[in-house]
């Protein structure tokens, strides 16, 4: 390259990079930077505003830290022609939010300048063009560090070249902005912005000449102000470079339903106009700039892409509580199954040891937390079976036939595999004498009367069936016998009714309690079964259709009040729940739960909370404890049918010890 036209590069650059027209503002000293028209048309149409004027990507050339606020993925382009199409000025930025990490931001500005002589070290026309570019490229970031504070940062490298003559330069920016609601009357929102460019001076060396963009500050303030579904803001800013006198830029823009933004401003004498067209994906914006020379038309255009980060935030919260359930569940079906399983295997040991009672106490444990168990059902049966039949061979022992044939018969009734047989015919023959069946009646026929008195009109009927077997004609007996019956008919009655009224009231797991003891009472009763169909069946069906609802439903705005505060709480909460320390997440979960009820899942949590540690207290025989558990669970759902088995098992039997030990 020879020394004439290394004289006119530089040249050339010291009058792109120093004199340009378009920059050269009142006591500017000539030392204003090529880039200083910034991009976008919205911050370029109201006056230069930029310290707070956030909303789209062109803020990164302005105030990084203005980032923050978006909230979905953009790619912005802009473009004007400056004096006349030989120079042009362009930029392509692109963002995209990070969830938990913040904003990231790749831009690029480019001043092009074609149509250049070139010329010697005489200044005379050699032939041929040059074309000078000038290109920035930019690596920004922002996040909001604490409740509307946001700090930002970009990363820059200026690039010159002309012709086989290429020069690089590397700068560093830094940006602080902060905003704060207002409650009173007129303005909603007030936001506040500096910004220092070049903090480090991206400096380019042309053949020994050295030329820097110099450090400026920018401060600003403004303030925004909601009007029926409209919008205004007002904002002003300060900026000041190292070469130049502090300049003064005022702006505002009246936004129209979220569609149409009108702007004006004034950049110290310079004043400024534009429109813009939201329509949600595209934005269309233009600027109107006047100079000394001549008016500039800029003309910005910005794409939005991928789901807004509150939606992303709203289905990574979703996908995490759906972990969450679904780890909690697990957790659930775990610890009954443990529990059951467990409870089988010592009901086993009790029954091969001949611990009847033990074994019958073990097996209604699991009944208590799975009332459909069928293996517990007929084991428990079995083992009550066992305790009656054990009665029997003691009462035989003791000499006492009647009695023990009595209890031999209860015994059949839950073994009916015939090995009770031998036993019943072993009593039969030693009852013959007509004294010891009189005696027997009387006996069985006192027992029927206890009962009937005490309104247990089954156990009664099935007194008076075994009177009327050893004494047909026994007339008290089918009076009374009779009379229970008719009361068990009023009770079956009264039974239907209920349950009718709970699955109109649509209440079907209320229902199938009622109609589980109602077959308790009355078994295999034809009537009850069929209520149970159709009440599982009406229960599925509802469960479907609220699961349905629930994937249309709008997601559930969660209460902003707390929900920082309360969220570590939650998930607290949710990892003790998963190391079974149920008593501490019961701690956390209701301190959650006071301050909201409606928070993530904590209702449900919090009553499966309740309901194992009661498992806990039940296992180790702590009934009291545990019935106060359980009913804890109904003061946080009064209709939970579970938790009013649970009470109910669980006073019969503190019912039962009560009566042993008296």
């Amino acid at each position: 390259m020879d020394s004439g036209i290394k004289t006119g590069v530089i040249l050339v650059a010291f009058v792109l990079l120093s004199c340009t027209p378009l920059y050269a503002h009142e006591g500017n000293g000539g030392a204003t930077s090529p880039f200083e028209l910034g991009a976008g048309c919205r911050i370029i149409s109201m006056g230069g505003v930029a310290a707070t004027n956030w909303g789209d990507s062109y803020i990164l050339f302005w105030n990084p830290a203005g980032l923050h606020v978006l909230d979905r993925g953009e790619v912005d382009l802009f473009h004007t022609s400056l004096l006349d199409e030989s120079i042009n000025y362009s930029a392509l930025v692109l963002s995209y939010p990070i969830i938990d990490v913040g904003v990231v931001s790749l831009g690029a500005v480019q001043l092009r300048v074609g149509g250049i002589d070139r010329r010697d070290a005489d200044n005379r026309e050699i032939g041929g063009d040059l074309e000078n570019i000038q290109t920035r490229y930019l690596l920004g970031y922002s996040r909001n560090i604490y409740r509307g504070m946001a700090l930002g940062m970009n990363f820059k490298v200026d690039r010159f070249v002309q012709g086989p003559y290429v020069a690089n330069g590397f700068g560093f920016d830094a940006g602080f902005g902060m905003t704060s609601a207002v409650t009173s009357y007129p303005v909603d929102e007030i936001r506040f912005g500096a910004a220092i460019t070049n903090m480090l001076e991206p400096k380019i060396t042309l053949v020994s000449e050295e030329v820097g963009d110099p450090i400026s500050f920018r401060l600003g303030v403004s303030a925004l102000r909601s009007i029926s579904k409209d919008r205004l803001l007002v904002a002003f800013d300060m900026h000041k470079s190292r070469y130049s006198d502090t300049q003064f830029h005022i702006g505002a823009e009246y936004l129209v339903r979220e569609l149409l933004a009108v702007r004006i401003g004034l950049e110290n004498d310079i004043p400024t106009f534009g429109l813009g067209f939201d329509l949600r994906y595209f934005v269309f914006d233009y600027a109107y700039r006047s100079t000394d020379l001549d008016g500039n038309h800029l003309f910005s255009l910005t794409y939005r892409f991928g789901r807004s980060r509150s939606e992303r935030l709203e289905a990574r919260q979703e996908q995490r509580d759906l972990e969450i359930q679904r780890e909690i569940e697990e957790k659930v079906r775990g610890f009954e199954g443990q529990f059951i399983d467990t409870a089988l295997l010592r009901g086993e040991e009790h029954m091969t040891a001949g611990e009847y009672e033990e074994a019958a106490e073990e097996f209604n444990r699991v009944l208590l937390f799975s009332p459909d168990h069928e293996e517990a059902k007929l084991k428990s049966a079995l083992a009550r079976g066992s305790i009656l039949a054990a009665r029997g061979d003691s009462l035989m022992q003791a000499g006492r036939p009647a009695e023990a044939l009595f209890a031999y018969r209860q015994a059949e009734e839950f073994i009916p595999d015939g090995r009770i047989g031998s036993r019943i015919e072993e009593c039969e023959i030693q009852i013959t004498e007509v004294e010891d069946r009189l005696r027997v009646v009387e006996q069985i026929f006192t027992q029927a009367l206890e009962y009937y008195t005490n309104r247990h009109w089954f156990e009664a009927v099935s007194r008076f069936d075994k009177v009327l077997e050893l004494d047909q004609g026994h007339a008290l007996a089918n009076e009374y016998r009779a009379k229970a019956k008719a009361k068990i008919q009023i009770e079956h009655n009264l039974a239907i009714k209920r349950i009718s009224r709970l699955i109109s009231e649509q209440k079907y797991i209320d229902a199938a309690e009622e109609l589980r003891a109602a077959l308790e009472r009355h078994p295999a009763d034809p009537i009850f079964l069929e209520r149970l169909g159709e009440v599982q069946e009406l229960r599925t069906k509802k469960e479907q259709l609220v699961s349905a609802e629930r994937a249309v439903q709008v997601p559930r705005a969660r209460p902003a009040a707390n929900s920082e505060e309360l969220r570590p709480k939650y998930e607290r909460g949710i990892k003790l729940f998963t190391r079974s320390d149920f008593r501490n997440a019961i701690i956390v979960w209701e301190e959650v739960w006071e301050l909201d009820p409606e928070f993530e899942n904590v209702f449900e949590y919090l009553i499966k909370a309740y309901q194992f540690l009661g498992m806990e207290l039940y296992a180790g025989q702590r009934y009291d404890k545990a019935l106060e558990m359980w009913e804890r669970i109904l003061l946080v759902d009064p209709r939970n049918g579970k938790a009013q088995r649970y009470i109910k098992r669980t006073k019969e039997e503190l019912s039962r010890l009560e009566g042993i030990t008296n």
